[in-house]
C-alpha cells in the first residue's frame, strides 16, 4: 500500500519542526548556567517533533492514534517552552502552527488507519 500524502506532508511538518527547534537550541545556549533551561525546553520540543515525525514514517512501530498524542505533547510543550522564556515568541508560534497540523494530520482517518494495518509485527 502506497504511503498517502497526508502521511508525507506529516513526516515533512515534523522534520521541518524538529530542524527549527535544533535551531533554537543554538541560538539559547549562551555558555552561561542560565541558559540550561532554555536549552533544556528547545531540546524536549526537538525530540517531540522527531517523534511525531517518526509516527509518519515508513515502519513506524506507534499506532495511529498515539501519533496523534504525540503531536498534543508536543504542542503542550512548545506552549510551556514559550510562556517561559518569550525570547523567541514568533518562532515558537511557528512551532505551535506545525504542532497543530501535525494533530489535525495524525488524527485524519486515513493516517490511523495506515498507521495501524502496516505496523511491522
Amino acid at each position: 500500500m502506497n504511503r498517502s500524502k497526508m502521511m508525507k506532508a506529516g513526516l515533512a511538518i515534523g522534520l521541518i519542526g524538529g530542524i527549527i527547534s535544533m535551531i533554537l537550541v543554538g541560538y539559547a545556549w549562551d555558555g552561561s548556567f542560565q541558559s540550561i533551561t532554555n536549552v533544556g525546553f528547545s531540546l524536549l520540543v526537538m525530540a517531540l517533533f522527531f517523534a511525531t515525525a517518526g509516527g509518519f514514517a515508513d515502519g513506524t512501530n506507534m499506532s495511529g492514534k498515539s501519533v496523534a498524542i504525540i503531536a498534543a505533547i508536543c504542542v503542550a510543550a512548545v506552549v510551556v517552552a514559550m510562556l517561559y522564556n518569550s525570547q523567541f515568541f514568533l518562532v515558537h508560534l511557528l512551532l505551535i502552527a506545525l504542532g497543530v497540523a501535525e494533530i489535525f494530520l495524525a488524527s485524519s482517518s486515513k493516517v490511523i488507519f495506515y498507521t495501524d494495518t502496516n505496523r511491522p509485527a
